[in-house]
């Protein structure tokens, strides 16, 4: 894990689990990796261990596809986190939005089927 990930769980009390919350975290991880084939991953910061075994079982019955949406959604929120811990009077970090981006560029919608990509060859 990076520093980043174990300051993150540490304040999150995951450092300090009783054995009774390490056996259900770790129940919870099992059933979650070998159900979905990925980590949990979910943006720690500000909350506690109960309010991730909270999410975690909540989480564990979703289905693969909205499980997926969801994972890539923390790392999102992850990244923003952190980018706004090391940036925070330098780089205001703000969700993408095609009105937010028009006065530097537009934005393209990559889920629209008529636009690909451009392969860049070397």
């Amino acid at each position: 894990m990076t520093e980043d990930s174990c300051r993150e769980q540490a304040g999150a009390g995951l450092d300090r689990l009783s054995p009774e919350e390490h056996a259900e975290f770790t129940r919870l991880n099992g059933l979650y990796t070998s159900r979905f084939g990925f980590p949990f991953i979910m943006a720690v910061k500000g909350l506690d261990k109960h309010d991730i075994l909270t999410v975690f079982r909540d989480r564990i019955v979703n289905s693969v596809d909205e499980e997926f949406a969801a994972a890539c959604e923390q790392v999102e929120k992850i990244a923003r986190l952190r980018l706004e811990a090391r940036l925070p009077d330098r780089l205001p970090v703000r969700s993408l939005s095609r009105e937010g981006f028009a006065p530097f560029a537009e934005v393209i919608d990559m889920t629209d089927d008529r636009l690909r990509p451009i392969p860049v060859l070397n």
